[in-house]
């Protein structure tokens, strides 16, 4: 007599082992596939025998009226996107639209910049010629002399670039993007270059059906359930008050912040896209026609341009012209010297100090105000 107990702690896993034969059946594109109902019916009678041989490993003998108890009809789960709750939709639908690539192979990057690229191998040196490494970025400034791609260098104008690129891709503000399958490039008026590498072929196996992974599994365990959450291609961070924020350069961001729990996917996104059937659904999918890697470029760019331009505008120089500072307070336990040398031998570097007032008094010494004590103080920044 069969355990009854057994069988229903095994339903489910008969229904999902279902599912999986079905899934299976559904994307089998080899040759001599049959059509029509004969399929239909053979792939029934295959995946009942294959779940008869799969219980009774589990429970010992079974007979056949245990499993049409729990068998499920073929076209139930017809389709991996029907048993999870999702539907498919269009990049129209979406709002998404398509970016051309450039086709990189038929322009000529600078030889010591693709060597940057691909060994990721930054030093000084890379900063004292001219190129800056932030968030991931390498920032060409127009202290670096020999051209970038092509005959193109921080110097070039916007009108040589797109006779010689052709239309870019993005256009925020002053600056124009570029996207190839290895990396996006950017130009902009004020005379900066940004490179991001981004090789896509490195990420293609993450991308076309990552969303009926992430989505089912959000809907049902949240972003912070541990194992649950930790999907390929993703960075997992901690938000101040408790949330947890995942990204994919892939163009995917997710935030499970309590009441806040959102999916946004954006245009640089090229695998399937998906809509929740449930229109209550505790996760909300937003589709965004931008590139986030872009966006993230960009604001790396503005960044690099703000702090040049406090330099260049505001930055005191030492007794000896060594060295050039400028001051940030962010807030009352966020403040510091951003400390520059002017022969570019190394990069910034910042020196934390309450300051009000300041002033150089020799070619490395600081005097400042605490701003807190009123007390004057001295710093040596070359020690």
């Amino acid at each position: 007599m069969i355990n009854i107990t057994k069988v229903k702690c095994l339903g489910i896993f008969i229904i999902l082992t279902f599912a999986l034969f079905a899934s299976c059946a559904a994307n089998d594109t080899g040759d001599g596939i049959k059509h029509g109902s004969d399929t239909k019916q053979e792939t029934n009678k295959n995946i009942k025998n294959d779940l008869k041989r799969d219980i009774t490993e589990k429970i010992g003998a079974v007979d056949n009226d245990t499993i049409d108890n729990y068998a499920v009809d073929y076209e139930d789960i017809n389709t991996q996107e029907a048993m999870l709750g999702l539907k498919e939709i269009t990049r129209e639908e979406a709002g998404l639209k398509d970016v051309k690539f450039l086709e990189s192979n038929k322009f000529n990057l600078n030889k010591k910049i693709h060597k940057l690229l691909e060994e990721g191998e930054y030093s000084p040196k890379y900063y004292q010629e001219g190129i800056i490494r932030e968030n991931g970025c390498y920032i060409i400034t127009r202290r670096f002399s020999e051209n970038v791609i092509e005959n193109l260098n921080a110097n070039s104008s916007i009108n040589d670039v797109i006779k010689i690129l052709g239309e870019p891709a993005y256009n925020i503000d002053t600056s124009y993007y570029y996207i190839t399958k290895e990396l996006y490039i950017g130009f902009d008026e004020n005379g900066f270059i940004i490179i991001r590498p981004f090789k896509f072929k490195e990420y293609s196996k993450y991308e076309k059906d990552i969303l009926t992974e992430v989505l089912p599994k959000l809907q049902k365990y949240g972003l912070r359930s541990g194992e649950h959450s930790n999907f390929d291609g993703f960075s997992n961070n901690f938000l101040h008050g408790g949330g947890v924020i995942a990204k994919s350069p892939l163009g995917i961001e997710i935030i499970d912040f309590f009441d806040d729990r959102k999916v946004t996917v954006y245009a640089n996104f090229r695998g399937r896209l998906f809509e929740y059937k449930d229109p209550n659904a505790s996760f909300q999918i937003s589709y965004v026609n931008e590139d986030k890697n872009v966006s993230e470029m960009n604001s790396t760019l503005q960044t690099i341009k703000y702090y040049e331009k406090r330099f260049e505008e505001e930055g005191k120089l030492s007794l000896g012209g060594s060295y050039k500072a400028i001051y940030e307070w962010v807030n009352s336990s966020d403040y510091y010297f951003i400390i520059r040398k002017m022969d570019y031998s190394q990069p910034d570097f910042k020196i934390i100090a309450p300051a009000g007032d300041y002033k150089w008094i020799s070619d490395t010494e600081i005097s400042y105000t605490d701003i807190f004590t009123q007390e004057t103080n001295v710093i040596d920044i070359a020690r």
